[in-house]
């Protein structure tokens, strides 16, 4: 396989305006903090990272609960994620969401969550990388 290196990092393309959501809230009160500023945020649980949840997974928490008063911890959170540090080439990050099928990448500098990365923000920064991912793998 060819290595395509962008020169573009993560670091650049990650969105640094995250929300933490603790699991124990109320679902509503996720879709209230989240508004459209957020495609997901990180969940955190007793004060550790429990996973990603996405706009898709809040609908289908609405959907199967039908409880207005749903906890987050109580509905199916994807944690099914990669993370990557901020000095990862956007092309090796593709790589990774697509081999693992993942559609959110945690950016970790040491032990601190720093970003987050959904294929929105590759394909918005380098729409021609799923091109070229398709065309080398």
């Amino acid at each position: 396989m060819n290595e395509i290196k962008t020169s573009i990092l993560t670091r650049e393309v990650m969105d640094k305006n995250f929300l933490i959501i603790d699991s124990s809230l109320p679902l509503i009160n996720c879709v209230k903090k989240m508004s459209n500023k957020y495609e997901a945020c990180l969940v955190v649980k007793d004060g550790n990272f429990f996973g990603v949840l996405g706009k898709d997974d809040i609908l289908r928490g609405f959907m199967y609960s039908k409880n207005k008063d749903t906890r987050i911890e109580d509905i199916k959170i994807k944690k099914n994620f990669e993370v990557v540090n901020p000095r990862t080439d956007i092309y090796e990050t593709l790589l990774l969401m697509k081999k693992n099928d993942v559609d959110f990448i945690v950016v970790k500098d040491s032990k601190k969550f720093i970003g987050l990365i959904t294929k929105r923000e590759i394909t918005e920064i380098e729409p021609l990388l799923f091109e070229n991912l398709n065309r080398t793998t």
